[in-house]
């Protein structure tokens, strides 16, 4: 109850290790905020606090309910921050539990605090498989680093910077293996080809890595796709690429999200860290925004954005409407008359040229007049 914190993150640190060394698991409870939205009281109870809702006991559900993890326990801190000191204060502590506790032996196995035990007697190589293969590649990486703890190894050749191992079980002396282990090169080969059907090191290639005192697995015996960072290496590899313009959008949306995963992670635990951060996150985006609004006075290059190309439409194209193609005629292919006052035709008496124009007035007027005629019938 006298007890004293820097902020809320290290209250609840100090009741989780608690919880853990006392075999029970711990969860976030009650909160409260001042009105500028900073937190200025928090509870942490047992994970087995509360209990079932009433709505979800129904005896006509079809699926059965849930195994009953809840009971009611009433064990939980509560702190609150003092506003003159600026510290966190024990203001409440419930000890007592309404279930058993787990031992302190067992406490590893609780989902909340479960993690991997090493177990080899290679505990170098196994912890250094730990931190690189994902959860499901480390047990089955473990497996035959367990097996080479088993096996025979033998240096048989060694060629300026080569050596060839032989190895075999232990009690199983009629089959051999011969690893090629390239000091240069870093890379060993076994003629199991384990490595290159499954992707991780077989029990030989480990073998070969004890007899020499390795204590790391070599970086070319780990394929990326079986690592943890195997996403963020994979698309900081090809955010530069530009051969495929909607594959590096992609990459690049990959990785600030997974950066910004971290840093989330990182910097939402303390006040100071979260001004400081979401500042220059604030400034970045603007700063951003005016570039973008104008894409020319960046350092940008050429790659900005631009209207599209206009592309032509299907079809012919439009006529002109202001040329007007004048007719020729059918017999000696001259523009200045017809072919029924072409000169050219063997016994007609030539004409006076007759342009369009004057073709079309006289027509008009041949055609007016006669309309007169009609009407004064």
């Amino acid at each position: 109850m006298q007890l004293q914190f820097t902020d809320e993150e290290a209250v609840y640190r100090f009741y989780k290790t608690y919880a853990m060394m006392h075999g029970f698991a711990v969860r976030l409870d009650e909160v409260r905020r001042n009105s500028d939205g900073c937190v200025i009281m928090r509870q942490i109870v047992c994970n087995r606090a509360g209990s079932r809702k009433e709505e979800v006991e129904k005896d006509e559900r079809i699926r059965d309910h849930r195994p009953l993890t809840r009971s009611c326990c009433r064990a939980r801190i509560r702190a609150r921050l003092d506003r003159k000191i600026h510290k966190w204060k024990v203001v409440s502590f419930y000890e007592e539990h309404s279930h058993g506790l787990v031992d302190p032996l067992d406490v590893s196995m609780m989902p909340e605090y479960r993690t991997f035990i090493l177990v080899t007697s290679l505990s170098t190589l196994e912890d250094f498989a730990a931190k690189t293969f994902t959860r499901n590649m480390f047990r089955e990486v473990r497996k035959e680093i367990e097996g080479a703890c088993a096996m025979n190894t033998e240096l048989v050749i060694q060629d300026g910077g080569k050596l060839y191992f032989k190895c075999n079980s232990f009690g199983v002396l009629e089959i051999d293996h011969v690893v090629e282990f390239d000091i240069v090169g870093g890379m060993l080969r076994c003629e199991c080809l384990w490595f290159e059907n499954r992707g991780i090191p077989y029990m030989h290639i480990f073998a070969c890595l004890k007899h020499q005192h390795v204590e790391v697995i070599l970086e070319r015996l780990v394929c990326k796709h079986w690592t943890k960072n195997v996403k963020s290496d994979f698309m900081k590899s090809n955010v530069d690429d530009p051969s495929d313009s909607d594959k590096v959008l992609k990459c690049r949306l990959g990785v600030l999200g997974a950066e910004c995963s971290r840093l989330m992670d990182v910097e939402s635990k303390n006040s100071s860290d979260f001004v400081e951060v979401m500042n220059d996150v604030v400034n970045t985006i603007t700063r951003l925004q005016k570039q973008g609004e104008n894409p020319r006075n960046g350092n940008l290059d050429d790659d900005y954005v631009v209207d599209p190309l206009v592309v032509k439409s299907k079809g012919a194209p439009k006529k002109n409407s202001k040329f007007k193609q004048r007719r020729r005629c059918s017999n000696c292919g001259v523009t200045a008359h017809y072919n029924k006052c072409c000169p050219n035709v063997l016994g007609r008496i030539p004409k006076e040229p007759v342009d369009d124009d004057t073709e079309k007035i006289s027509a008009a007027i041949l055609t007016s007049s006669l309309s007169a005629k009609d009407m004064t019938v």
